[in-house]
């Protein structure tokens, strides 16, 4: 565990605690301050019952003596509730922080995002402390992305998440980085307040290929490329087909919690910049009448669903009892044109179980001049 005590510039002490990525930021109350000891009370369960204190360290004018304790509540299984105090020993911080990556989206594509994430606060070129890249030139100063097998740097896009200041960064041309293998270092040293330097996990993505959209999809074809998950093409529009006229593109469950990530899904990377709204014509067939019916994710970190309206089928279909009529969305970039050029469609999540039986027909998809 790294402890890391902080004074505001409101004078409050704050405290965070460290530990692989999983940190609590701040305390559900403000350490207390004593004449020898330090108490860091702690929140206890999702009933906001505190420990108080939860952590105690000992320290005098100068510094922690090495010295304290933590109190560690339990339950005995005749349900009586206990608190044992462990000994704590405090030392000289020795931890590397280390920087994770992470792409924005659960499929890695030319126009993924990816953000950077600090095991604990490191001093950037700014001259903060922090545990991201708040800013987009500390990022630019401080790290690049890279073709693994060749070792070239990637001319990348450092941009505020949505919602920010959280900075991320994105490769300029997405066309030229699809089938290939990436990764990201260090161009500046970085340290944390010990001193210790930042080093990189040894993540390496493989970028999937997304389907080009210059005029129209048709599916009239199979797309080669793009495809995830339970997606499938289907080549002819015949009695009991699925499809309206021609081929389709069909996503089909299983449905998945939304804390996971969708296993049907789309990609499409558009071949000029999104000037004007994109037409997704498709239907759907469900077994309730309850969920949202196609989900849209964004390179910016937007996302979004489109509803169809279901009816009764006149016989089951299978699993499937409802079904929608044939219809047109359409789809405009969330944060610009120079923060879009591409989209996933994907069958929805739900938090609910068990989950419904959907299937998401795409007839085609058009860009209109």
């Amino acid at each position: 565990m790294n402890l890391g005590l902080i004074v505001a510039s409101s004078g409050v002490l704050e405290a965070q605690i460290f530990r692989d990525y999983d940190w609590q930021a701040g305390f559900f109350q403000e350490p207390r301050v004593g004449a020898g000891p330090l108490e860091l009370p702690v929140l206890l369960d999702w009933e906001k019952t505190t420990v108080s204190p939860a952590l105690t360290l000992d320290w005098d004018a100068h510094g922690f003596r090495g010295t304290g304790f933590a109190e560690i509540p339990y339950t005995c299984h005749d349900n009586v509730k206990m608190t044992r105090q462990v000994p704590v020993k405090v030392e000289v911080d020795r931890t590397a922080p280390k920087l994770r990556v992470e792409p924005v989206g659960f499929t890695l594509l030319g126009f993924t995002r990816f953000s950077f994430t600090f095991s604990e606060p490191v001093a950037l070129p700014s001259g903060d402390y922090n545990t991201v890249f708040s800013e987009p030139s500390d990022g630019q100063q401080a790290l690049e992305l890279y073709d693994v097998n060749t070792n070239a740097a990637l001319p990348a896009v450092w941009k505020w998440s949505l919602g920010g200041p959280v900075s991320q960064a994105h490769v300029v041309d997405p066309a030229a980085i699809e089938g290939r293998t990436i990764a990201a270092r260090l161009i500046a040293a970085l340290a944390d307040r010990a001193g210790n330097p930042l080093s990189v996990l040894g993540q390496t993505f493989d970028i999937q290929r997304s389907a080009v959209l210059d005029t129209e999809l048709d599916f009239d074809h199979e797309p080669g490329v793009g495809m995830f998950g339970n997606a499938s093409y289907h080549a002819a529009a015949e009695p009991g087909a699925e499809c309206e006229q021609g081929g389709c593109l069909v996503l089909d469950g299983p449905v998945v919690a939304c804390e996971g990530a969708p296993k049907s899904t789309f990609a499409v990377r558009l071949s000029s910049p999104w000037d004007a709204a994109v037409q997704v014509r498709y239907r759907v067939w469900a077994s309730t009448k309850s969920l949202e019916t196609l989900a849209i994710a964004y390179p910016s970190g937007c996302s979004g669903s489109f509803n169809a309206a279901l009816t009764p089928l006149a016989q089951p279909a299978g699993a499937f009892i409802y079904a929608s009529d044939w219809q047109t969305v359409n789809l405009t970039p969330c944060g610009g044109p120079e923060y879009e050029n591409g989209f996933s469609l994907s069958l929805p999540c739900v938090d609910f179980t068990p989950p419904p039986a959907v299937r998401i027909v795409l007839e085609r998809i058009t860009r209109p001049q």
